[in-house]
């Protein structure tokens, strides 16, 4: 949800927030729906099943796009209307709308106040995350996608190929959890304790470009800011790290100008460096695993 006029961090939603989308009449679009209720308003010539499932429809829509928010208390017209939050946790709304569907929706809800010291209304921000495995199915079986600000159902081609591409996901994280576990087991048996010889780094004990193009082939996991952040940190310390290698090389042959007063210093001074860069791209692989459902050792 990157170059959106709303933040996709709900931490950061606030009432300037619900102001903001109104002043600018802010349509709904394909990240973004309004709805005036979180519970059913006994509309007329609609059920309360009918329209429960209508709002989970909206939820698994989200998920076999690119995911979304949906912003409870807002009416199709970008008019705020905040209501009375209902007596149990409002978390345990949101999910009595999901728990049926397969795989289960992956949810963020956030409370926002309305700034008058009158009142206890709200407004409640739900932000559904893209589906790890794809076609999130409804309680009746049912398959839609978000389409521009529509919920489509998906036809029988668009449905097996989600299947295909959830396939080619899971696939691309084994291979990326294979490449991490290479990492750490590395890391903890050689760096835990690495020892300043007057030898050259050992570069080559960190496969830079397996751990790249397992990158780039899940690139499904750039769609969350803070593991994309993680990431591109972790992208940036290998290219330092090949950097590295390269200026050794370079001092080592004479091309550049080398500080050291002897080789062993030089080897010393640079196994410190490597050694520190290492540390660091196991503390963000460490953050990663954190972030995500990827798993290691």
């Amino acid at each position: 949800m990157e170059n959106q006029s709303f933040p996709s961090d709900l931490s950061k939603w606030t009432w300037e927030t619900i102001e903001s989308l109104s002043d600018l009449n802010h349509p709904e679009n394909t990240y973004l729906e309004y709805k005036q209720y979180l519970q059913y308003p006994g509309s007329p010539g609609t059920t309360e099943s009918e329209w429960r499932q209508n709002v989970e429809r909206e939820f698994t829509a989200f998920a076999n796009a690119s995911g979304g928010i949906i912003v409870f208390g807002m009416r199709d017209d970008t008019k705020p209307r905040p209501f009375e939050p209902p007596e149990h946790d409002i978390s345990q709304t949101v999910k009595q709308y999901i728990h049926d569907t397969i795989p289960i929706v992956q949810t963020e809800v956030t409370t926002i106040p309305t700034p008058s010291e009158d009142t206890n209304r709200v407004l409640v921000a739900v932000r559904i995350h893209e589906a790890a495995r794809k076609p999130v199915a409804t309680s009746d079986s049912s398959f839609y996608v978000r389409i521009n600000d529509q919920k489509q159902p998906m036809n029988r081609e668009q449905v097996e190929s989600r299947f295909v591409e959830t396939d080619r996901r899971q696939q691309a994280v084994r291979q990326l959890e294979m490449e991490l576990d290479t990492f750490v087991e590395t890391y903890e048996e050689t760096f835990c304790d690495y020892r300043l010889l007057d030898q050259p780094p050992d570069y080559h004990l960190i496969d830079r470009e397996g751990l790249k193009e397992v990158f780039r082939e899940n690139t499904h996991l750039y769609t969350d800011e803070r593991t994309s952040e993680i990431i591109q940190s972790i992208l940036a310390k290998l290219r330092e790290i090949d950097s590295h290698e390269r200026h050794y090389g370079r001092m080592l042959n004479g091309v550049v100008f080398n500080p050291y007063e002897d080789r062993k210093q030089m080897n010393k001074k640079t196994r410190m460096q490597f050694r520190d860069m290492v540390d660091k791209l196991y503390e963000l692989v460490q953050q990663l695993c954190e972030q995500t459902d990827i798993q290691t050792p």
